[in-house]
């Protein structure tokens, strides 16, 4: 019985078995096609509307970011400041420049607003923007009075503490 059921397979459908599944892959894959293309299209119209970071720092005079507890301020003139939002965190003063992994290279004097810290705490630090909004948010904060904060992803590659 179940060789004459395999026997009636055999000759009914004696296409290789490899011929229905390249077929189902075309038939999803045109059925795709269209949300693909609508994908494409909205990459390419997010794209135009995302900055490089130096064109921001060069036309806006600074570029300031946040991760939601401090705030990075890259200035024209390559000072780098970094605060808290608040009364009391960590702040930075130093420098930036472009980095040979295509992220910015900051050295400065790390310290602490209304806590303790070491004397002398330099650092080097690596960060990766990898797109910025052209979508920005006024905020008044203290240490820093009107900033425009700007939407964008980025994160820290790497913090080492040098000797000065």
């Amino acid at each position: 019985m179940i060789i004459s059921y395999y026997y009636q397979l055999v000759l009914i459908d004696h296409r290789p078995a490899t011929y229905h599944s390249v077929n189902t892959f075309m038939i999803n894959l045109i059925r795709l096609f269209p949300i693909l293309i609508l994908v494409f299209l909205a990459s390419v119209t997010m794209a135009e509307d995302l900055l490089k970071p130096l064109d921001v720092i060069n036309q806006k005079g600074q570029l300031v970011l946040s991760d939601g507890s401090s705030v990075f301020i890259f200035k024209k003139d390559r000072s780098f400041e970094s605060g808290p939002h608040g009364l009391s965190g960590r702040t930075i003063k130093g420098t930036w420049k472009e980095h040979k992994s295509g992220g910015y290279l900051v050295e400065g004097k790390w310290d602490w607003i209304n806590g303790l810290s070491q004397p002398n705490d330099f650092r080097t630090m690596v960060l990766h923007i990898g797109w910025i909004s052209d979508e920005a948010q006024e905020l008044n904060l203290q240490q820093y009075g009107k900033i425009r904060l700007r939407k964008a992803y980025f994160f820290i590659d790497s913090l080492q503490k040098v000797s000065k």
